[in-house]
């Protein structure tokens, strides 16, 4: 499914499915892509501590800023590029899962317990792969 066909509830109010069309994690802006991933104090608050995790920061960007600042910092084949990566698709699946179990169940985990959820996602990969998992840049990241 393509990032514009998500069903975020700014896209599901068009269709009158339904009414509510704020976003459930934040309590504040309507849910859009674009607030869902980068707008959202929540989301944010998640991407964030991976970077730093990581020794980076990044200014939150919006979809497409994000984008091109993906293209140009993962590049090559380092463990570090590699951790981003994983990390990256780990955030995304994460907060659709998020967003859909306090749509949907009315549960909501704290930021730093979807954070976890994404390092061991991270580590169980770097596992499965045989990749050596330590290296100054992201010893934190890594850590069992």
């Amino acid at each position: 499914m393509g990032a514009r066909r998500l069903p975020t509830k700014d896209m599901l109010s068009r269709f009158g499915v339904v009414m509510d069309g704020g976003c459930g994690m934040c309590s504040s802006g309507l849910e859009s892509r674009d607030h869902l991933f980068f707008d959202c104090a929540y989301a944010k608050e998640i991407w964030t501590a991976i970077l730093l995790s990581c020794g980076l920061s990044q200014t939150p960007l919006d979809w497409y800023g994000s984008f091109q600042w993906l293209l140009l910092n993962l590049k090559g084949k380092s463990l570090l590029v590699h951790i981003l990566r994983l990390a990256w698709t780990g955030f995304i699946y994460f907060i659709w899962e998020e967003r859909n179990h306090i749509h949907f169940g009315g549960t909501h985990r704290l930021a730093g317990a979807v954070v976890s959820c994404i390092k061991e996602s991270v580590r169980i990969k770097l596992h499965i792969t045989h990749m050596n998992r330590i290296d100054d840049v992201n010893r934190e990241l890594c850590i069992y």
